[in-house]
């Protein structure tokens, strides 16, 4: 059993990879100690999910300012910051590039829950229509404001951006 944020941190990492969500070393998972809080762990860049440590973690504030760690900072880490910026009970931020939902993001359809299997996404699913990186705060608002209280969003020809209120659940609705 996990322990520390980091620890649990890790484990999606690697819980990720082998669901088969790794796209080389592109995806990254995030997590902070507590809700509310101004600083939050990070996969290190230039690794693959199923590849991470602990020494493998840097701690961030917002701004992307290194607090802890030694790992390369991945430049997307503003998906991470302006989420949990603007939504103070998210402790856990996901963004991956599955293949299904990444040949998805391609298109311009709407995804609409049609069976149980997408009960997660009863209230919808984001869609942040810009089609580059998110390396900078105005780009990451953007995609916060996007994602809004949903616990996904669609990242047009990029993959996927998901919330939620700890590590070990996927929807920061249901189970809370």
């Amino acid at each position: 059993m996990t322990n520390t944020v980091r620890e649990q941190l890790v484990d999606a990492c690697r819980i990720i990879a082998w669901a088969g969500q790794e796209h080389f070393a592109f995806g990254h998972i995030s997590a902070r100690e507590a809700p509310g809080a101004d600083r939050f762990w990070f996969k290190g860049g230039g690794l693959g999910l199923g590849e991470i440590t602990l020494d493998d973690l840097v701690e961030l504030d917002f701004a992307g300012n290194r607090l802890a760690g030694t790992a390369p900072i991945h430049n997307e880490y503003p998906i991470h910051a302006e989420i949990f910026r603007a939504r103070p009970e998210v402790t856990c931020v996901v963004h991956t590039h599955p293949f299904y939902a990444s040949a998805f993001a391609g298109t311009e359809w709407k995804l609409e829950m049609v069976g149980q299997d997408a009960v997660n996404f009863h209230r919808g699913v984001g869609r942040y229509d810009t089609a580059v990186l998110v390396t900078d705060a105005a780009k990451g608002r953007a995609l916060a404001a996007t994602l809004g209280d949903l616990d996904v969003a669609v990242l047009a020809n990029h993959g996927i951006a998901a919330a939620g209120r700890t590590v070990d659940r996927k929807s920061t609705r249901l189970n809370s």
